[in-house]
């Protein structure tokens, strides 16, 4: 007991000579001289994290648009808002900043990071470093008495201390802030006349600094698969790129579909042209689809992605909530307009999907937090088939049996895979797709639920089909909206007659009409 009061006694005293102004004369005898912020030889350091900030150093390299670090591995971009201070907390600019210099760097973990490699930092303060300098430098959330969160210091805070804010704060009441000092009592808490206070952002803990996850790849070159998420992920070595894609060893042709997305490591949209000899790619093909029986094994890929050796980017297969957080919780995406996303939904009675909103996807990457879930600004998003079963059509129920496919003649040979759906007896496929893959704009009027294929165009649900100026022409079956397995939103389905007798095409298919597993070719 006696031995807290007199500590209880030391720290009120401190306090009282403190505000004084009296802290080296009082306490010379128990100050405590703290450890200054000691900066490696290595351009740059490993980041921590402090209070939700990463903290970070590097010896600069050159000082222009941005700051470099000497070997090239980092960059800070100069932020208006941000403050450039020397070891004692005084105000500086970006322009005092010289090569050589050390610097330590605070980064809000909340703020999005850029996906750009080497990694750039947007830093809320810089601190140019001087090691001759005896000054300590504390992160802590301050309550309204200037106690740290974890007891160990007081600020004993004055208007004449410099005080920077993005807030406009007039001085310092409580909050999140970094704070210079260099000598303090050897109370408990400590307690100190600061040199310096930056208020920083908000009071919760977590995030950021950079890290690269790993991520378990099919191996280059082989043609083992593994099944993710009812998906064959599979991986080869390119030996052919012509009616299909086939692999070195002969055992894997790729058909070319429309609904294939071509892309690279970083989720840059690439061409089948795009894909060499001598390639290593890995190829999604959804497992749910009935695959052809044939020898060698024959995929309709969903995805195929071009591999680069030593690549800076990862991807992952999950299904997002609403949240976009990943089924197994390890990723969150944070998305915007920015992010390229590619989707094979059609949509028919409200605008273009233009985001991922939720769903199955494969998600391309390159930087994610530290946080639980991780979180990332992905390079690339990709919408891939999901579970859930929409319903059909009322009245109609799609034949799953199969899948059928046209060969369409069009500037190279081009796969166009499609669900079968027969109604009352006539055989329906879906217009947008193969009129696409054969070079026709496709309209949709919502208003008056009317259809264009170039000069053609039709009324769902009314047998009735026109072309230019020639008088409207029946086909016994009129078309209809149906929405099929793995789609989001109804797709529009025609007789296979619209393309011979309104289009003029020429479909042909060994053995007699087109039936489940085979594939027709089309041609004027």
């Amino acid at each position: 007991m006696k031995d807290t009061t007199q500590k209880i006694l030391a720290a009120l005293s401190a306090a009282a000579v403190l505000a004084s102004g009296g802290l080296m004369n009082a306490y010379a005898d128990e100050a405590q001289t703290p450890e200054t912020v000691i900066v490696g030889e290595n351009a740059q350091s490993v980041l921590t994290v402090d209070h939700g900030y990463a903290v970070g150093s590097m010896i600069v390299g050159e000082n222009d648009e941005y700051i470099v670090s000497e070997d090239g591995n980092l960059t800070l971009a100069k932020d208006d808002g941000a403050f450039v201070l020397d070891a004692k907390g005084e105000k500086k600019s970006f322009d005092d900043v010289k090569a050589g210099d050390k610097l330590t760097f605070y980064v809000d973990g909340d703020k999005p990071a850029e996906l750009i490699y080497p990694p750039r930092y947007t830093p809320d303060v810089i601190v140019i470093e001087d090691e001759e300098a005896a000054v300590s430098r504390k992160i802590a959330v301050f309550d309204e008495n200037h106690l740290s969160d974890d007891g160990e210091l007081v600020i004993n805070y004055d208007p004449s201390t410099p005080y920077y804010s993005k807030t406009r704060e007039a001085a310092f009441i409580s909050g999140k802030a970094l704070v210079f000092y260099n000598f303090a009592t050897m109370s408990i808490p400590a307690q100190t006349n600061p040199l310096a206070i930056v208020r920083l952002n908000g009071d919760a803990e977590g995030l950021n600094t950079t890290e690269m996850k790993p991520i378990t790849t099919v191996p280059l070159g082989k043609p083992e698969s593994v099944v993710d998420h009812g998906y064959i992920v599979g991986g080869m070595i390119v030996g052919e790129n012509r009616g299909g894609i086939s692999n070195e060893g002969g055992d894997i042709c790729l058909y070319k579909t429309v609904y294939t997305h071509v892309l690279s490591d970083r989720g840059e949209e690439l061409s089948f042209d795009d894909i060499k000899t001598g390639d290593h790619i890995t190829y999604y093909v959804n497992g749910d689809a009935p695959a052809k029986l044939l020898s060698p094994d024959h995929y309709y890929p969903e995805v195929i992605v071009v591999e680069k050796e030593n690549s800076d980017s990862f991807r992952k297969l999950a299904v997002f909530d609403e949240e976009l957080i990943s089924d197994d919780n390890e990723l969150k995406l944070n998305m915007n307009p920015d992010v390229p996303y590619y989707s094979k939904i059609r949509e028919y009675s409200k605008a273009l999907e233009t985001n991922f909103p939720s769903g199955k996807a494969l998600v391309f990457y390159d930087i994610t937090t530290r946080s639980i879930p991780a979180q990332t600004t992905p390079l690339a998003v990709v919408k891939l088939t999901d579970d859930e079963v929409s319903a059909a059509a009322e009245g109609e129920t799609p034949d799953l049996s199969a899948v059928k496919a046209f060969l369409v003649d069009k500037d190279g040979d081009y796969y166009v895979p499609y669900i079968p759906v027969t109604v009352d007896g006539v055989q329906m496929i879906p217009v947008r797709e193969l009129a696409e893959s054969l070079g026709f704009t496709v309209g949709w009027d919502g208003e008056t639920n009317s259809v264009t294929v170039g000069q053609a165009s039709f009324t769902i649900d009314v047998d009735s089909y026109s072309f230019a100026k020639a008088a409207p022409r029946q086909l016994g079956q009129a078309p209809v909206l149906i929405a099929l397995p793995g789609e989001d939103t109804a797709l529009t389905y025609v007789p296979v007659s619209f393309f011979t007798d309104v289009l003029g095409y020429t479909i042909e298919v060994s053995g007699g009409d087109v039936v489940p597993g085979q594939v027709a070719r089309v041609f004027q």
